[in-house]
């Protein structure tokens, strides 16, 4: 926990760096000049929250004209923190395999971390479950993401496929987003979890809860904010990653692939490809601190993620 701690520290601290940089008023964007593939990306406003606050994503187009497929990256930070910064690099990497790679912001718990947040809305803390009166079923922050799903869809030069890929809390995001929704609309047509939560009342001894200050005390309410605890799924085609000492236990894992084999999925183990696979890789890397590992000869994990992204695109 006290990795989970310093990781949301530091997102905070960059993300709090990056917003500084990319100062910009309601309704207009900045154009900033991406350093490793000299493609630039905009950071600009997809939506208002019904609690005012300012939703916005860093837009990386690929060169040419497109159509492209769009790829939302939602960051990790224990539901709390984390930000732009912490998926550029798989942002800038999903843009140069010509995909409209889309880093979106959400609403943090606390309240108060993002532009035109309240610090509180209607008496409750924003967010995951923190104890027997708050809000067990996260569904700020999930609205937020089917908003920047659906604004996705209409996006300029799009060919209207939307997938995604989160990161620890934005990769439990992808896949509330992946297993239910409209079609077509604000459900993700395919998804990949890196370190995802999926079932937040399963911790192990050696752990203490995949979510940092969650209560223990509140099973029920961990358990229906749960992805993998959701009563109807239909589930679209899902990519699962952890490292084997992951700060988010890999067990998460095994319990998603156990309900996407109870709905009938035929789940694999990655290198063999499926509409449905997984791997839990060496190390004890995180979420997209692992991105650029090495997991095959001459194959990084953004190479299999990108595989497996290519072959959903549509």
């Amino acid at each position: 926990m006290n990795y989970m701690k310093s990781l949301l520290n530091n997102s905070l601290l960059k993300t709090a760096l990056l917003l500084v940089s990319l100062t910009l008023s309601i309704g207009s964007s900045k154009i900033v000049q991406a350093g490793r593939n000299n493609l630039p990306f905009v950071v600009e406003q997809y939506g208002t929250a019904p609690d005012g606050s300012i939703l916005q994503w860093a837009r990386y187009t690929p060169a040419g004209t497109g159509p492209w497929p769009v790829v939302i990256l939602v960051h990790g930070g224990g539901f709390r923190g984390g930000g732009l910064s912490s998926t550029d690099v798989a942002a800038q990497d999903l843009q140069a395999a010509g995909f409209l790679a889309l880093s979106i912001t959400y609403r943090l718990a606390p309240p108060g971390l993002i532009p035109g947040q309240p610090r509180t809305f209607n008496g409750r803390t924003t967010g995951i479950a923190a104890g027997p009166t708050a809000d067990p079923t996260i569904h700020d922050q999930i609205d937020d993401v089917r908003a920047a799903i659906v604004a996705a869809r209409t996006i300029r030069r799009s060919n209207g496929k939307v997938l995604g890929v989160g990161g620890s809390a934005g990769g439990s995001h992808v896949a509330f987003a992946c297993l239910t929704g409209t079609p077509g609309a604000d459900k993700l047509d395919a998804a990949v979890g890196l370190s995802g939560a999926y079932q937040f009342d399963d911790f192990e001894d050696d752990y203490q809860t995949p979510v940092p200050d969650m209560n223990p005390s509140n099973m029920p309410a961990l358990q229906s904010a749960s992805p993998a605890s959701q009563s109807s799924i239909d589930p679209n085609p899902m990519f699962l990653i952890a490292s084997q000492q992951d700060p988010m236990p890999p067990h998460q894992i095994t319990d998603m692939v156990e309900v996407l084999r109870v709905a009938g999925k035929t789940v694999t183990n990655w290198p063999e490809t499926s509409d449905f696979q997984f791997v839990v890789i060496s190390g004890d890397l995180h979420e997209f601190a692992y991105w650029t590992q090495v997991i095959a000869p001459n194959t990084e994990v953004k190479d299999a993620v990108i595989a497996f992204l290519n072959a959903h695109k549509g």
